[in-house]
């Protein structure tokens, strides 16, 4: 690479930033920009190399060559990138047409930290919403459970690895319970879901904490994301009552991909979202329990002011 202080800026020099459509590298503004490899890649239109023999000279001559405009480009999508990260631009600026084309000491570097950060986001877009709800219940003396399973699906496993790297998220959020027969054991249902649980956010490879308080919390995963997942359910939320009488009721969420890779080393296009809620026995306190779960799933989407939607839309169901 000829790309230094005081050298000839040529078309490889170019293409050894941007890479090309299909880069993987994490030296390469295509590898986060573009298609890109499993957490790396947002779709967007890749930058596109000129041609292998052209040099900058060219250009100031009139010639085919790279122009200011090509590294214009280059840079403006570097900062797209970085402000869709982080806010802010890189400290690099592109050149304006016509005008003579300096070496950037800071631009290789850019590049890096932009793939570094290539998971982090800024803001984020639109939330679409959709309510469900499920029941459970059981005579005195017998163990009450629940679940209900829901799918989030991408049109494609690109879509989905977009969706996540640049910034999306699934939430599941509890809105209220219904408690028909009223008794202890069923209002400890309604305090393990509501109050214990609350909500639970997943990202690309982090989850935010559960929003609810009180209870016993068994598992509550906030270092695992859509990148973690596999084809069989993983726990991410167990939340085990405190009460003295009713130590063996929980609430669970459980989440897992359909796991298919695609051409692009992706985790699947099937999000599949199960919640479970138990009531176990205890002695002499073994009354009824009628409970009714109110919840929604919240699909929050990448921000698309500085990158164009490349995930379509996720149909929940």
């Amino acid at each position: 690479m000829t790309y230094a202080s005081g050298g000839l800026i040529q078309a490889a020099d170019f293409s050894a930033i941007s890479g090309t459509t299909t880069s993987t590298g994490a030296s390469l503004l295509n590898t986060v920009w573009a298609v890109g490899t499993g957490d790396a890649g947002y779709g967007q239109t890749a930058v596109t190399p000129p041609s292998a023999s052209a040099t900058v000279t060219a250009n100031l001559g009139g010639g085919a060559g790279v122009s200011a405009g090509e590294w214009a480009g280059l840079i403006n999508r570097l900062n797209n990138a970085s402000t869709h990260q982080s806010g802010a631009a890189t400290a690099v600026s592109p050149p304006t047409s016509g005008s003579t084309i300096a070496y950037i000491a800071a631009l290789t570097g850019a590049v890096g930290t932009v793939y570094t950060n290539r998971l982090n986001f800024n803001t984020q877009g639109t939330t679409s919403t959709t309510s469900y709800s499920f029941s459970y219940s059981a005579a005195s003396g017998a163990t009450a459970t629940g679940t209900s399973t829901r799918t989030c699906t991408f049109s494609s496993v690109d879509a989905a690895r977009y969706f996540f790297n640049a910034g999306g998220q699934i939430k599941v959020n509890i809105t209220s319970v219904t408690n028909v027969n009223g008794t202890s054991r069923s209002t400890n249902q309604v305090t393990t879901w509501v109050t214990n649980l609350g909500s639970k956010t997943m990202r690309a490879r982090s989850s935010l904490a559960r929003t609810g308080t009180g209870g016993t919390v068994t598992t509550d995963l906030t270092a695992s994301g859509f990148w973690n997942l596999t084809t069989s359910y993983v726990t991410f939320t167990k939340i085990t009552t405190a009460s003295a009488t009713y130590t063996g009721d929980y609430a669970q969420i459980d989440i897992k991909t359909d796991g298919t890779v695609g051409s692009n080393a992706g985790n699947g296009s099937i999000v599949s979202i199960l919640l479970t809620g138990f009531s176990a026995l205890q002695s002499g306190f073994d009354d009824a329990v009628s409970v009714t779960v109110n919840y929604n799933i919240e699909v929050t989407y990448p921000e698309t002011t500085y990158l164009a939607n490349s995930w379509g839309t996720v149909t929940v169901a």
